[in-house]
C-alpha cells in the first residue's frame, strides 16, 4: 500500500510539472498585454513564471499580484475539468494529504516523510532527484485565477483584518487535538482543560497574513456585475486589452473599529490551537 502512494504522488506530481512547464511557454510566448505593479516593467515571461512556479526562489523576486491577458484559445490548458492545471493541482494535493495521513513522522519536511512511508527505493530516489523536497506546496495547491470576460475595472486593496474568527463546535476542537497535538501526555493535559468549557461557545482564532484582493467589474450581457476576488500572485485575463486597473498605496493603516457587539476572551483555553471562549457566556 505505501508504495502505491509513493507512484501516485510520483505520478501527480510528474503530471503537474509537465503541465507547468507547458502553460509558462503558452503564457509567455503570446504578445497581448500585461499589466504588473510597482514600477516593474511589463514583462510577460515574468508574469508566466509568477503564476507557474512550484519551488521555492532563492534569487527571484516576483510581483506581488498583476494583470496579463491570455487568449480563450488557450486557456484549456488552465481550466479543462480533467486534464488542466487547476485539475493537477487538486489531484496532487490530494496525494498530498493522502502521504500525511500514512505518516508516522508528522510536521517534518515531505522527503522525511515519504522515507517513513515507502519501501519503493526507485521511486523515492526518483523524487529526491526531482527536488522535491524542495516543493512550495502552498504554490503548488494555489488555483491559477482567470477572471471573467468583459472586465471594466479591477482595484485591489490590501486585506483590512489580520485575523480570522472561526465558530467551533467542543467536537471539532478534540478532532483538532488528535489531529495537531503529538506527545500523548500533552494531548490529555488538554482535553482535561477542554472538558471545563463543554458548554460554552467557541471559536478558533487564527493570524492571517496581510494579502491582497481585488474588487472587480465586469459586464454581461450588458449589465455591470461586481466581485471581490483574493490575488496572491498574478491573475488572468481573457480580454485583449487591459481595463481600468487601480494599485492601492502601500503600508495603508487598518482603521477597521472592532465589533462591539462581539466580545472574545483575550486569554485563549488552548493556546498552542488558538481556541478562545466568549466574555459573560
Amino acid at each position: 500500500m505505501s508504495d502505491y502512494l509513493l507512484i501516485n504522488l510520483y505520478d501527480a506530481f510528474k503530471k503537474l510539472q509537465e503541465n507547468l512547464d507547458e502553460t509558462n511557454r503558452i503564457i509567455a510566448a503570446s504578445n497581448l498585454p500585461v499589466w504588473l505593479p510597482e514600477s516593474i516593467e511589463p514583462n510577460r515571461q515574468l508574469a508566466a513564471d509568477a503564476i507557474t512556479e512550484c519551488w521555492y526562489q532563492d534569487e527571484n523576486v516576483f510581483p506581488l499580484s498583476g494583470l496579463i491577458s491570455v487568449s480563450p484559445d488557450h486557456l484549456g490548458i488552465i481550466t479543462n475539468p480533467k486534464t488542466g492545471t487547476n485539475k493537477l493541482k487538486q489531484n496532487f494535493k490530494a496525494e498530498i494529504i493522502k502521504l500525511k495521513k500514512a505518516s508516522k513522522k508528522k510536521k517534518v519536511s515531505l522527503d522525511k516523510m515519504i522515507e517513513s512511508v515507502g519501501r519503493d527505493e526507485e521511486v523515492a530516489e526518483a523524487m529526491k532527484i526531482l527536488r522535491i523536497s524542495r516543493l512550495n506546496l502552498l504554490w503548488c495547491y494555489r488555483q491559477i485565477l482567470v477572471l471573467p470576460k468583459g472586465l471594466n475595472s479591477v482595484s485591489w486593496t490590501w486585506a483590512s483584518s489580520h485575523k480570522s474568527i472561526l465558530p467551533v463546535t467542543y467536537q471539532e476542537v478534540l478532532d483538532l487535538i488528535d489531529k495537531d497535538i503529538e506527545n500523548e501526555g500533552t494531548k490529555n493535559l488538554i482535553k482535561e482543560i477542554l472538558t471545563n468549557h463543554q458548554n460554552r461557545k467557541l471559536v478558533q482564532m487564527k493570524k492571517v497574513v496581510p494579502h491582497l484582493r481585488a474588487n472587480i467589474t465586469y459586464i454581461v450581457n450588458g449589465e455591470k456585475k461586481r466581485k471581490m476576488v483574493t490575488t496572491p500572485t498574478v491573475i488572468i485575463s481573457q480580454d485583449t486589452i487591459l481595463p481600468r486597473i487601480r494599485w492601492p498605496e502601500k503600508d495603508i493603516k487598518n482603521t477597521r473599529l472592532s465589533r462591539s457587539d462581539i466580545k472574545i476572551n483575550p486569554d485563549p483555553i488552548i493556546k498552542a490551537l488558538g481556541i478562545y471562549t466568549y466574555i459573560n457566556e
